[in-house]
């Protein structure tokens, strides 16, 4: 007895020892050689019971309180780093948009754990329903509603939250990504046929749809992030889409259709859904308004819709092999802004706090792989991102976002500036939009494709 107790007791110590042995040398190798991600979510759901909390977006609204919360709405962070130690970050926001104040007060509180203005990208996913008090620029306040400084806190701290706990929780991971076309889904609001409020269209009316003459971009990129472990780590889904299926008759707080779609990846694949806004100056959802009943329930459909469409290409998603990442900022001084009544107009401090709160615009790479985000401060159109596309070498896959850490207005070429509209009437650096961003794009453009 005393010996089979000796052998039991020998066998549970060898046991122990093999459990805490560390890696063996060839995944240990493999870990170093992989991307590290980490993601996280925060809920920075102002409560509209305990203060007034007007929404943004629709100017219709006349600044009115919200009446509820319809759905909550959220800091989404995604944090990577490559094998060199080389780490960037992605923020997306359920905003309508962010402005340089949240920017810069974010990048301050970032600074010390890593991640500043070249590293830290932050987007907003431009819901029509989510509040506005956090901007103190004159014009939002005046269209919008008044500013309120616990919202702007609760907004830079839900950032800071979401970066800090998806650096906290990077890990050795496979990232893998895939684009298609994904039809019906999205269409140009600069289509006369494009009717918001009448139901949809008329097919007795004698103006048809032109899809080829009012083009969107209909890629859709899906990128996954799964550790090595095999537990699910993110899914980011970037996509040309008006998040507006809600109209301004709705008083409540929403994310709108991106937050339906990511509850339900999250739901049935587990990790941090994200969602990248495109090209999305002239691209809209393809419901159209009715009752604030009906576009809640479309609202639903749609997301659900969306994230059906992002689970079917899941299977073909392919790794990235060239594990880089990098990023850099280059501000241009934007100095004269357009209105069509004026002419070119010069920005003094007076006008640059009704516009923008500084006049310097940030334009950023974020490269991550081959994958590279050009984060544009307000909405390109279409025709915009395929031009802002030529600065990606074709080695590299190029995603057009917006609006991205700032919020300029729309940006059109020059013949929809000259076509006018409600987007060309809203581009304020003019006609010549597409030489201005070219120009203040590439330097970061080259700078991260440069590097090893």
């Amino acid at each position: 007895m005393k010996r089979k107790a000796w052998f039991l007791t020998l066998l549970l110590v060898a046991a122990a020892a093999a459990l805490s042995r560390p890696a063996t040398p060839a995944a240990e190798t493999r870990a170093a050689n992989e991307f590290r991600v980490g993601a996280a979510k925060v809920d920075i759901t102002p409560n509209p019971a305990a203060m007034p909390v007007t929404l943004n977006g629709y100017g219709g609204r006349g600044g009115k309180p919200a009446t509820g919360v319809l759905d909550p709405i959220y800091a989404r962070a995604l944090a990577v780093a490559d094998p060199a130690g080389r780490r960037v970050a992605l923020v997306v926001l359920d905003l309508c948009f962010v402005d340089s104040e949240v920017r810069d007060r974010v990048v301050d509180k970032l600074a010390p754990h890593g991640y500043g203005e070249h590293n830290l990208m932050i987007a907003g996913t431009h819901t029509h329903a989510a509040p506005s008090g956090y901007d103190r620029r004159r014009i939002v306040q005046a269209v919008m509603g008044p500013f309120d400084q616990r919202i702007l806190d609760q907004v830079v701290n839900g950032i800071v939250a979401a970066v800090l706990a998806a650096d906290a929780a990077l890990r050795p991971a496979v990232l893998s990504t895939d684009t298609s076309e994904l039809l019906g889904m999205n269409r140009s609001r600069r289509d006369p046929a494009f009717d918001v409020g009448v139901g949809g269209f008329d097919s007795s009316s004698p103006i048809k749809p032109d899809p080829v003459k009012y083009q969107t971009d209909r890629r859709l990129t899906v990128v996954r992030a799964v550790g090595l472990d095999g537990k699910p780590i993110a899914l980011l889904v970037h996509f040309a889409s008006h998040p507006t299926v809600l109209s301004p008759d709705n008083m409540k707080i929403s994310a709108d259709w991106p937050g339906v779609m990511n509850s339900r990846l999250e739901q049935d694949n587990g990790g941090t859904a994200i969602f990248l806004n495109g090209a999305l100056g002239d691209a809209a959802p393809t419901p159209d308004w009715s009752t604030v009943a009906k576009e809640i329930q479309d609202m639903h459909a749609y997301g659900e819709k969306m994230a059906a469409a992002v689970e079917k290409r899941l299977p073909s998603l392919q790794p990235l092999t060239d594990k880089v990442v990098g990023g850099h900022v280059n501000r241009t001084d934007l100095s004269r802004v357009q209105i069509r009544l004026f002419g070119g107009m010069p920005v003094h401090p007076g006008l640059a706090k009704v516009l923008y709160l500084r006049p310097d615009a940030p334009f950023q790479a974020l490269r991550i792989g081959r994958l590279i985000v050009l984060g544009a401060p307000g909405e390109p159109t279409t025709l915009v991102a395929r031009e802002l596309e030529s600065l990606c070498d074709p080695t590299f896959h190029c995603l057009i976002s917006g609006p991205v850490n700032d919020y300029w207005g729309y940006f059109v070429t020059g013949v929809e500036y000259e076509e006018g509209g409600y987007a060309p009437d809203s581009c304020y650096i003019g006609p010549h939009a597409v030489t201005k961003l070219k120009a203040a794009f590439w330097p970061s453009a080259t700078i991260v494709q440069a590097a090893p």
